[in-house]
C-alpha cells in the first residue's frame, strides 16, 4: 500500500512540474524598491513613500512581496502578497492581503521588453469589490514607472500620478 501511494504522489509531482511555468519574466522586480506616490484630487489627496521588497520564494516557483507605507516618517504595514503561475488560466497570478484585512487577486501579463499590465479586484473590508489595473514598465534595471487606474462604469480613472519606483541599494 506505501509503494502504491508513493508512486501516485510521485506520478502527480512529476506531471505538476509541467504546469509549473518560469517565472523568470518576473526576475527584474526581485529586491527592494522605493518611490513617493501623489494620490489623483479626485481620490482625496495627498501623499506617501512607498517601500516594497520582492523576494524569490523556496525553489523560485513563486515570488514573495512585503508593502510598507511611509506616512509622516513612520513605516505601517501595507500588504503582503505571492506571485506564481496558474496553470488553469495560464497566467501569472498574485494575491495580496493588506495591513487592513483587504483581499486583492488578478494577473499579470508581460507586455513587449520592459512593461507589465496588472489586472484586479480588490475587496475591501468595508465595501464592494472594485476593479482596479496597473502598468508598470522599467526604465532602467534600477527603476521602474508605476500606475494605478480604477474601474468607474467604463472608465478607467487614475489612482495617483505616475510613480518612479527606484531599486535600494
Amino acid at each position: 500500500m506505501f509503494q502504491r501511494c508513493f508512486m501516485v504522489c510521485l506520478l502527480v509531482s512529476w506531471m505538476n512540474l509541467g504546469l509549473a511555468q518560469d517565472l523568470s519574466p518576473l526576475e527584474p522586480f526581485i529586491g527592494t524598491w522605493g518611490g513617493d506616490v501623489e494620490m489623483e484630487a479626485a481620490m482625496g489627496g495627498g501623499t506617501f513613500s512607498g517601500k516594497v521588497t520582492f523576494a524569490w520564494a523556496p525553489g523560485k516557483k513563486a515570488i514573495t512581496s512585503q508593502m510598507t507605507l511611509i506616512v509622516g516618517g513612520q513605516e505601517m504595514p501595507g500588504s503582503q502578497g505571492i506571485t506564481g503561475w496558474n496553470p488553469a488560466t495560464k497566467s501569472f497570478y498574485f494575491v495580496d492581503i493588506g495591513a487592513d484585512g483587504s483581499w486583492t487577486e488578478g494577473t499579470i501579463e508581460k507586455k513587449g521588453e520592459t512593461g507589465f499590465y496588472y489586472e484586479w479586484q480588490s475587496l475591501p473590508v468595508t465595501g464592494a469589490p472594485i476593479t482596479m489595473k496597473q502598468e508598470q514598465s522599467f526604465v532602467d534595471a534600477d527603476t521602474y514607472n508605476w500606475r494605478v487606474f480604477m474601474k468607474q462604469g467604463d472608465t478607467w480613472v487614475p489612482v495617483m500620478k505616475e510613480v518612479t519606483f527606484k531599486r535600494k541599494k
